[in-house]
């Protein structure tokens, strides 16, 4: 039943489903050693703060309807998290600050679940206007997930969001990516 509501809620964050050239890796080391990444973010570094709405850090802007915090409450580490389970959206800010795109984009996602498993879906669209969607599920506390994006046809955005009857916040962990222009 949890795959059912996983497949729906994927649907509706979607919209289409057409399949883009969207290589998807669960294992860090693969998509680094695959992807032309230039940059990742740990946020070890970053002073702890609270911003509503959209926080940029590397490049990388991170938007949701609540508010960002740092650190996020999903691990001991200090990965970044939000103040509730609303849908969170990357997107690529440019150099001159204009939006910008990317070929790879990858992330850890952490929650403090345990019992049952957390459940997200992924929706990567890129400037050709294809959709890729991205189960993820049975993410738990001591067992993160993490999904790596490579495309020839950029990357504009990824949204992701629990899904599923039980729906537990997540945050986001060493976020690497490849340039961005």
């Amino acid at each position: 039943m949890r795959y059912l509501y996983s497949a729906i809620a994927l649907s509706l964050l979607a919209g289409t489903a057409a399949r883009a050239d969207v290589r998807v890796f669960d294992n860090e080391a693969d998509f680094l050693a695959t992807a032309p990444i230039v940059a990742t973010v740990t946020f070890d570094a970053l002073q702890d703060f609270q911003v509503r709405g959209t926080v940029e850090v590397n490049g990388i802007g991170f938007a949701t309807r609540g508010v960002w915090q740092m650190p996020g409450f999903c691990s001991l580490d200090r990965p970044l998290g939000a103040n509730n389970i609303a849908r969170r959206h990357i997107v690529f800010n440019a150099s001159n600050g204009d939006s910008g795109v990317t070929h790879a984009v990858g992330f850890l996602i952490t929650t403090f679940a345990i019992s049952p498993p957390a459940d997200y879906g992924i929706v990567v669209t890129t400037a050709d206007g294809a959709i890729t969607q991205v189960p993820v599920d049975d993410v738990t506390n001591p067992n993160p997930a993490y999904r790596g994006f490579l495309s020839a046809s950029p990357i504009t955005s990824v949204a992701i969001q629990a899904v599923g009857g039980t729906q537990f916040n997540f945050c986001f962990d060493n976020v690497s990516r490849a340039v961005i222009v």
